[in-house]
């Protein structure tokens, strides 16, 4: 099994485990990249260019991945920069940079994060999402806050049982 191989054999095999309402569940992370690289010492994973991220229902695109794990393979923490996209049901975010803290369950968005909302568009200087709970926190917040017309579905061909797209299919943020 070459290193790569391994490297995502690994990283699947130590998905965090949510508490729930019954038994834990798993909640595997599924990704895709043109690149990946396995290092030691200290333990971390590194995918580079169209790299596609799902756990769940959080869909994750950048440019570059990395994921740090202790010294038995355990995973930590993922950190996503460039050109970070995110989305989950009718919730788009955007920023420079994206940590998703395992053992919190929060997704903590630095770097011009923006926040959007059905219409309303928000951003700070930091983006804190628990996708455990669906609770946003923003540092300094500011934006436009718009009333919903209808409930928005959630966004069509993202289900989490549905293969990953082979490019990102989330659209950038005009003017990024």
């Amino acid at each position: 099994m070459n290193l790569a191989l391994l490297g995502l054999s690994l990283w699947l095999a130590q998905a965090p485990i949510l508490p729930g309402d019954g038994e834990p569940k798993a909640a595997p992370l599924d990704f895709r990249c043109d690149n990946m690289q396995v290092f030691s010492k200290p333990n971390r994973t590194v995918c580079q260019t169209n790299v596609v991220v799902r756990r769940a229902d959080l869909l994750v695109c950048c440019a570059t991945f990395e994921g740090f794990a202790d010294d038995r393979w355990g995973w930590q923490r993922f950190v996503c920069t460039e050109n970070v996209r995110a989305e989950r049901g009718d919730e788009t975010m955007w920023s420079d940079r994206a940590e998703f803290v395992l053992a919190t369950n929060e997704l903590l968005l630095t770097g011009r994060p923006r926040l959007k909302r059905g219409k309303s568009l928000l951003e700070g200087e930091r983006v804190v999402v628990d996708v455990k709970t669906d609770h946003a926190r923003i540092e300094k917040p500011r934006g436009r806050i718009e009333a919903a017309t209808t409930t928005a579905p959630a966004a069509a061909g993202r289900a989490p049982d549905q293969g990953l797209p082979a490019v990102c299919p989330i659209p950038a943020l005009a003017g990024r």
